[in-house]
């Protein structure tokens, strides 16, 4: 596992590096983007009855709003890009994904400015969450995903309050 690791790693930062060491001063890791890539690339692996695997086709990086609203601005194709990254290295893997992955920049207020945290998911199923550490941690972060249109200024985006105590959404 493992080594099937490294390889997606290897080839995923080799993909990645020329897309990201140009955007936000070089401040964003291509390494650490193209390494939580392939950890969840691999984590999301469903293993068919004929033995083969299917990798997510679904995939949110997460990063401080400011991170976000400044990568858009520089790069509005970079989920493209990374998109056919991901289509890449799948199919060189031999991995199942019969189309592009979609690739969404998401905000996330609770991260760092610069630091990333990916999320990967099936679209066929629905989405769970795992924490990594001790099993009495709860999540008290909400994760919310943003997909903009090229050329949809950010400033006009919404400000949008979710409350999970009442299962509610307002703008």
């Amino acid at each position: 596992m493992k080594d099937q690791l490294a390889q997606v790693e290897k080839r995923l930062q080799s993909l990645v590096e020329d897309s990201l060491s140009r955007l936000a001063g070089g401040k964003l890791s291509p390494a650490a983007v193209a390494n939580q890539l392939a950890a969840a690339m691999i984590a999301g692996l469903v293993w068919e009855d004929d033995g083969t695997a299917g990798a997510p086709d679904q995939y949110a990086i997460a990063l401080h709003p400011k991170d976000v609203e400044s990568l858009i601005e520089q790069a509005p194709d970079l989920g493209a890009d990374l998109s056919t990254a991901l289509l890449e290295v799948a199919r060189e893997s031999g991995y199942a994904m019969p189309t592009a992955p979609h690739v969404t920049l998401a905000a996330d207020p609770t991260l760092k400015r610069w630091e990333v945290r990916v999320v990967a998911w099936h679209s066929g199923t629905q989405l769970e969450f795992t924490l990594a550490g001790d099993p009495a941690d709860t999540v008290s972060n909400v994760l919310l995903a943003v997909t903009v249109s090229p050329g949809w200024p950010t400033s006009r985006l919404p400000r949008v309050k979710v409350s999970l105590a009442s299962f509610s959404v307002s703008e």
